[in-house]
């Protein structure tokens, strides 16, 4: 699913106008309202606006609602400089690591954009290692460099402290804080999360939770998390904590939690609700060996071809489990082997495993079983023609659209706008516009459309313009436009944004320098066509270049000046922008095009004063969040 250009802007606000302090959602939702943000949301029921924004805001890892939407923090920057504590055991040292549950099981959230947890003073990566696992259903453990336990003996109370995304590791002293403020929290938490019943919950949410709700929490070496809960009377059981007086069942708090945010991100109404609840039902009674569970197939794939209730489902799995469990291929495969609408449902789920770990080629070949197994299945019809999108055949994608008959299908629009003229509009039986003599029918009606060099750039650059704006890249998106705006005034800050992504800056800037191009490339390389897998190629090498007009030429055709090297270069623009004039400075991606350079993506006009600046950060090879922070420059008040 993704996101719209609104619903982005209001977590970008979002964003702006949070803090590591709490803030009361109920403000927030003030507050956004009052810029004209929440339209977007399309609905003037209060709670249904809590819920709405509730679920779009818990997309972004940067923020942390708690319990019952009472308050939103910026929790990346509340765990600035958290202290967590550990007590070393036989097992860590044997490992040379550090179990993960419960007492570190915040200390690598909200990192944002891909970051990794490193080391102080540059002594290596910290990594979550989820196959080093402690005991059944164990959350993984903190892996260092070679060597990094080694002045740690067994007992050992170790403290590690974040700044940022760097992790000092040190032997805790004797003045530890009494953990009064930690102490209460996990307690009352665990209540409220509770609401009282003997239930098993994550002990991630109610550490999340106490950090939003005081500041004070963490903020000095104490007990570990492990003895602060047996203190509030909970003990551990696999990743869940529970009453150690009661018996307690074992609900995945996490897990419901998650299936109530899917609900809300793909706005199921009501049938579709009951759909995924019965396929969620299913697939953690499958997933559950205890509840010897019996698959009704035929009942459980009518549920997963209804709506997009199959892609909530690999969602759920994903988002729970990661991308490398195995469990929902197992479940997917079960269902793929049963005839009806559960081999359909089965093979699309496959394909959407497959497409998620990077077997582009695997997927392609499942979403044509499942729409030969149920040419109805909506979904599973929609990916299909964009796999056949990928793969060249605008044909066939323009026909299997055409089968969905969707009524404002902006996918087809554009696919149309693609075939070559001579090719639109001409009736079976009129002669072919090849000039055989043959009706068109006879000859080239089944022939696939030979498309030009700058056709297939203009493809590719639309293909990979949706990849930026799937599910898994939305936190780099929403960081990028953060960077972008963190110095416009606030006033400005929703037009500002609607204008990144309309003009294409936000996915020029994804593709070209935060690595979705290469990354693209990589997955999509044994089905895209050969020539536009060979332009990528050349295109993600290039770097980010400023460029001068020298002179305008015929049609699209530009001479520019590479500022930097003083190359001058003959370049195409089939940008709609008509203004291109002698002495502008365009920052910008250049890549070959049938043998010419054009601009490929958006390119930013850069002012005469900005020059120098703009040449500064050119030269020190920027990222993407590099050249946002270097366009927030441009917008300083």
């Amino acid at each position: 699913m993704q996101m719209t250009p609104g619903e982005l802007a209001i977590i970008d606000a979002t964003l702006r106008l949070t803090g590591p302090e709490p803030l009361a959602f109920g403000v927030l939702l003030d507050q956004l309202a009052g810029q004209g943000l929440l339209e977007s949301l399309e609905s003037d029921d209060p709670d249904e606006i809590v819920d709405f924004a509730g679920e779009l805001l818990s997309h972004a890892d940067e923020l942390w609602i708690t319990f019952d939407d009472e308050c939103i923090v910026r929790i990346d920057q509340r765990l600035d400089a958290t202290v967590f504590t550990h007590r070393i055991t036989t097992d860590d040292l044997e490992r040379a690591a550090l179990r993960i549950t419960p007492d570190l099981v915040v200390l690598d959230h909200a990192l944002g954009g891909g970051a990794a947890l490193q080391l102080a003073n540059g002594r290596g990566d910290l990594v979550i290692d989820f196959d080093v696992a402690y005991d059944q259903g164990d959350r993984g453990a903190l892996v260092g460099p070679a060597g990094w336990l080694d002045e740690f003996t067994t007992g050992d109370l170790v403290m590690l402290t974040r700044r940022g995304t760097t992790v000092e590791v040190a032997r805790a002293g004797d003045d530890l804080a009494d953990g009064a403020p930690e102490l209460r929290w996990l307690r009352e938490r665990y209540e409220r999360l509770s609401d009282g019943e003997p239930v098993g919950l994550e002990p991630s949410l109610l550490v999340l939770d106490a950090l939003a709700l005081d500041p004070a929490t963490w903020k000095a070496p104490t007990r570990p998390i492990a003895e602060l809960l047996a203190e509030c009377g909970l003990v551990l059981d696999g990743i869940h904590v529970g009453p150690a007086d009661r018996e307690w069942s074992r609900r995945d708090a996490a897990a419901e939690r998650l299936a109530a945010e899917l609900s809300d991100e793909f706005r199921f109404a009501a049938c579709c609700h009951v759909a995924f609840s019965e396929a969620l039902a299913a697939f953690r009674a499958f997933d559950d060996p205890a509840l010897e569970p019996t698959l009704d197939c035929r009942r459980v794939g009518t549920a997963l071809v209804h709506g997009d209730v199959a892609q909530a489902l690999v969602a759920f799995a994903h988002d729970l489990y990661g991308l490398d469990d195995m469990r929902i291929a197992i479940f997917a495969q079960q269902l793929a082997g049963e005839p009806g609408p559960s081999r359909a449902a089965g093979a699309y789920m496959t394909a959407l495993v497959l497409d998620a770990v990077g077997d582009a080629e695997s997927a392609a070949i499942a979403l044509e079983q499942a729409v030969t197994a149920d040419s109805s299945f909506g979904a599973a019809v929609d990916d299909h023609a964009d796999a056949l999108a990928e793969r060249g055949e605008l044909d066939r994608a323009i026909k299997v659209r055409q089968r969905l008959d969707l009524e404002d299908d902006d996918e087809l629009t554009f696919l149309l706008t693609l075939r070559p003229v001579h090719r639109s509009g001409i009736g079976r039986n009129e002669p072919c516009p090849c000039g055989s003599g043959k009706k068109y029918k006879n000859c080239c009606l089944d022939k696939p459309a030979e498309l030009s060099a700058s056709a297939h750039a203009r493809w590719l650059l639309h293909k990979l313009t949706k990849w930026v704006f799937a599910r898994d890249h939305r936190d780099l998106v929403i960081g990028i436009v953060e960077e972008a705006l963190q110095t416009t005034a606030d006033d400005r800050q929703q037009t500002i944004a609607e204008a990144l992504y309309e003009s294409g800056l936000v996915a020029s800037w994804a593709v070209f320098d935060g690595g979705i191009g290469a990354h693209y490339l990589e997955t999509r390389v044994e089905i895209l066509p050969a020539i536009e897998r060979d332009m990528l190629a050349d295109w993600v090498t290039r770097p980010l270049q400023l460029l001068e007009v020298t002179e305008q030429s015929s049609g699209s055709s530009l001479r520019v000046s590479d500022v930097r090297t003083g190359e001058a270069l003959v370049v195409h623009d089939h940008s709609d922008d008509d203004d291109r004039s002698v002495g502008q400075l365009l920052l910008c991606h250049i890549g070959l095009v049938g043998g010419q350079f054009e601009i490929v993506g958006t390119a930013l006009l850069v002012e005469p004063n900005r020059r120098d600046a703009a040449l500064d950060m050119v030269d020190d090879d920027p990222d993407a969040f590099d050249v946002a922070a270097w366009f927030a420059t441009l917008n300083r008040p």
